[in-house]
């Protein structure tokens, strides 16, 4: 971290001329100091400072050539500026630092009004989790009893090494703030409807057909309202039972194994995963390609 004083922070950033962040941001960094009041200012810098070292960082780890850094249009700027200088959390300002390089390289990515709010919303835990989840391994398809345990033994270490660091509490609040954003859903549960149906035959009266069970058929319709509240995050999900492998065949699903990390039983939505895929650096950004 730099040691520079209060002043020198401000100058360094509004206005100084060096680093990738000023290639990207261009004349909306200065335009921006001049909207501020002292005391916000010098505080906002100070976390714009710090996401300008990840930004370098990252962009000198890859190795990717100034030349490759595009300026983003003055709106995008300014609106970034103004979420990611409020930000003072550090794994939280290593993701503005990614989705700023990446917006900047890439001729696709664009600073996308919902991942500036999605950013804003998140929590250090909420970043671990989100991490956690990504890429998404919901359709993996594994082969052997083996290869589903190496996969358990892999996530379970990659939990203990953030995510499960936060209190049991602060886990709590954040599943419930990313099904807040949709950026989370819980997984997907294979709902039942076995016994709801009894067959009835007899050859003397001729009968040959199905009645309704009344009492499994009210358990069933309660397991349904049951998964209905939890999807939508009115009721606390379960996320404490192994998650079954299923395979389907010719008389139904079959369970093949299980997964036992207990956070895979939520998965990421489709937003989820396009905002991951925004803030993630991957092998294409090396060199600048």
């Amino acid at each position: 971290m730099s040691t520079l004083g209060e002043g020198e922070i401000v100058k360094e950033v509004a206005g100084g001329s060096r680093g990738a962040l000023r290639r990207v941001f261009g004349p909306a960094l200065t335009e921006y100091g001049e909207m501020l009041a002292d005391n916000v200012k010098l505080w906002r810098f100070k976390n714009l400072l710090r996401i300008r070292e990840k930004v370098d960082r990252i962009v000198q780890d890859r190795a990717v050539p100034e030349a490759a850094l595009n300026a983003l249009p003055f709106g995008d700027s300014m609106r970034t500026i103004e979420a990611a200088s409020q930000e003072d959390e550090d794994d939280v300002q290593e993701l503005w630092a990614r989705l700023i390089v990446k917006a900047s390289v890439s001729e696709n990515l664009k600073v996308n009004k919902l991942h500036i709010e999605i950013l804003r919303s998140l929590s250090p835990a909420d970043t671990a989790l989100l991490e956690l989840l990504h890429p998404s391994v919901v359709y993996r398809e594994f082969s052997s009893e083996a290869e589903i345990q190496a996969f358990n033994n892999e996530m379970n270490t990659k939990a203990d090494v953030k995510w499960r660091k936060f209190s049991e509490e602060d886990r709590a609040v954040s599943v419930q703030n990313l099904l807040r954003l949709r950026c989370i859903a819980s997984l997907p549960r294979i709902f039942s409807a076995n016994r709801v149906l009894h067959q009835i035959r007899s050859r003397e009266l001729r009968i040959n057909g199905t009645v309704v069970v009344p009492a499994r058929f009210e358990e069933m319709l309660g397991d349904l309202v049951t998964l209905i509240y939890q999807s939508s995050g009115a009721m606390p999900y379960d996320a404490t039972q192994p998650v079954p492998l299923l395979r389907r065949g010719w008389f139904g699903p079959t369970e093949t194994g299980t997964i036992t990390v207990p956070e895979l039983n939520h998965m990421l939505t489709p937003l989820g995963q396009g905002f991951m895929k925004a803030v993630t650096i991957d092998q294409a950004l090396n060199k600048g390609g």
